[in-house]
This record gives structure tokens, sequence and C-alpha cells, in this order.
């Protein structure tokens, strides 16, 4: 019954939870098949996830398929994934390497990070991103999320050695033979761990709230849902500063939150939620009157101010981290970049 209800809740909230549901039934389904006979595995499965499929249908055919979608204009796909990349390259013009090289590089970093399991790889890679991260002027936003990143790399150089070993001996540590490789393997995962950190860093110093989303209706994104994931990213700061100045008017009016166990701490916390989600509510139905004032809706054909212009040395840029992900992937393929562990 909790998980029909959470399923139900999780499709009227959106659409997207679509892929959580999928997946987690795809886990019961190796799980129940797994532990019990296909007989009992059918039932159990059944009677976990019959009354969310039904209900998943039911609202396909009463509200889903009715639905109509509209977005931006028509464009072709090359040039949408363009100016795509351009937009992630921190502005919509285009009109020079700087518009498009950030996007192009952090996304060919990104997989480079995912392909080579070498620290001197890994290595070169994570000092061209604090290289752009410089460049950008967005070393006060690294210097925000330095912590996470030395905690990031100390915690996989001192767990994953101890989970994979290699063939060269390092040191013993009593009864167990600690190896290079498993070594050399713990500081490429902090480096991988880092450097895909460092590029989403990158990309969100360099690239709008606005540039993204229109970036993703160039893709064929409806524009409503871009508008949702727009105000999804302005949403959570502004809920955590009215968290914030709640907390603070309930200190000043004699709340103690510090003291006590922790479940004691936790509990005080409790009162705090009830002006949140009314503060929130508030919140919502200002917003649902402005839209409604504005003219906002999904049948209402947008135009955005903000225009793509690609030139020469954006393609170029383009080509330039075409090139390098291809060489990557030759070189990974030919057995480079990869030290050789056991799980």
């Amino acid at each position: 019954l909790f998980l029909s209800g959470s399923v139900v809740l999780g499709y009227l909230s959106h659409l997207t939870f679509l892929f959580f549901h999928a997946s987690l039934l795809v886990w019961s389904v190796v799980t129940l098949l797994r532990e019990r006979p296909p007989r009992h595995a059918v039932a159990e499965l059944a009677r976990w996830h019959a009354a969310p499929c039904v209900f998943l249908m039911f609202f396909y055919f009463a509200h889903v398929r009715g639905s109509v979608l509209t977005g931006g204009p028509s464009v072709s796909y090359a040039h949408a994934v363009v100016s795509t990349l351009s937009l992630a390259g921190g502005g919509p013009a285009g009109s020079g390497v700087g518009a498009v090289a950030v996007g192009a590089l952090v996304l060919g970093l990104f997989l480079i990070a995912l392909l080579f399991s070498d620290p001197r790889y890994l290595g070169i890679a994570t000092m061209v991103v604090l290289a752009l991260t410089a460049s950008a002027g967005a070393l006060a936003n690294l210097r925000k999320m330095s912590l996470l990143l030395v905690l990031l790399f100390v915690y996989c150089i001192a767990i994953w050695p101890f989970f994979v070993t290699g063939r060269t001996a390092f040191v013993s540590l009593g009864t167990y033979m600690l190896t290079t490789e498993a070594v050399e393997y713990g500081f490429a995962m902090g480096l991988r761990l880092d450097l895909i950190l460092l590029c989403g860093i990158l990309l969100l110093s360099t690239t709008t709230i606005e540039e993204f989303t229109l970036a993703l209706q160039r893709l064929g994104l409806p524009a409503p849902m871009g508008f949702a994931l727009s105000l999804a990213f302005r949403w959570v700061p502004s809920l955590i500063s009215s968290a914030g100045r709640i907390v603070q008017a309930q200190r000043s009016r004699g709340l103690d939150l510090a003291g006590g166990s922790l479940f004691t701490r936790v509990r005080r916390y409790v009162p705090l939620i009830v002006p949140l989600i009314s503060h929130t509510l508030r919140q919502t139905r200002l917003l649902a009157m402005a839209l409604e004032s504005k003219g906002f809706g999904p049948e209402v054909r947008r135009h955005g101010y903000l225009e793509l212009r690609l030139r020469f040395p954006d393609y170029a840029a383009l080509a330039v981290m075409v090139t390098v992900v291809g060489l990557s992937v030759w070189l990974r393929v030919a057995g480079h970049g990869v030290v050789e562990v056991v799980f």
C-alpha cells in the first residue's frame, strides 16, 4: 500500500518519475527471480506492482495521451546539438572559441574521466580543467567546493586499494598485501570523481539557467518542461534561504536547536517544517498568479531573446573536442590508460 501510494504521488508530481519506477520494476524482477522460484516471483511481483501499473495505464489514457506539448521553433538535429554545446560554453553568441570551447572541453573531459583509469591520464585532464576554471574566473566557486574535492580524493585513496588488487607488491599490512596497481587505481578513482565535479563546477560557473534551458528547448524539450526545470534550479536556493530565515526567527524567540541529544535536536526541528511548508505554498500561489497574468500556457508560442550565431571558431572547437574524444577512445581500445586490477 505504501509503495502504491508513493508511486501514484510520484507520477502526479512529474512524469519523469517513470524512469525511477521502471528501474525499480527491473530491480524487483531481478531480485525476485534470484531469490524465489519463477511462479512465486511472478505472484510477488504482481502483488507489489500491479496497482501502480494499473494506475499508470489509467493516467496515460486519461491525461497524458491527450496532452498538447509545444516547444521552440523547428531546427535540424545537428544545429540543435551544436547550439546546445555552444550554450554550455557560457554564452549564446558563439562569437569565438571562448563561447563554445568551454562547453566542448567540459563534455570531452567528462568522457575522458570515464574512459581512463590511469592517474597519469586523468591528472592531465584535471590540470586542463583547472586551467579552464582559472581562465573563466570561477576559482571562487572552486574554493567553495575545495573541502569536498579533498575529501573525495582522500576517501578514494583510503578505500579503493583495499577492494582491488594487482600483481606488483607495494607494502605488506599484516596478512594483506597492498599492491602498486591498487594504489594507482585509488589515485585514479579520486581524480575521476574530482574531475567530474570540476567539470560540473566549470559548466555551472559559465552557463546561466536561461541559457541551459534554451539549449534543452532547442533539442526539442517543450517550453513548459524547460520552465519547470529552470524553476527547480531557482527554487532550491530559495527554499534554503527561507529555511535559514525561519530558523533565525525561531532562535530569536528562544528556541534552542543546539542543546540536548541528537534525537532531541532533530525533534526540535519538526515545528519549523510547518512555517516552511506554508511559505512554500504561499510562494507557489504567487508564482502561479504571476504566470497567469503574463499569459503563460502550453499552447502559447514562445519567442526567446537569446539567439545562437555559431561561427568558424565554434565549429573548430567542436572539431577539436571530437578529435580528442576519438583519440581517447582509440587509446582506451588499444589498452592504454588502464590500470590492470582485479576486483
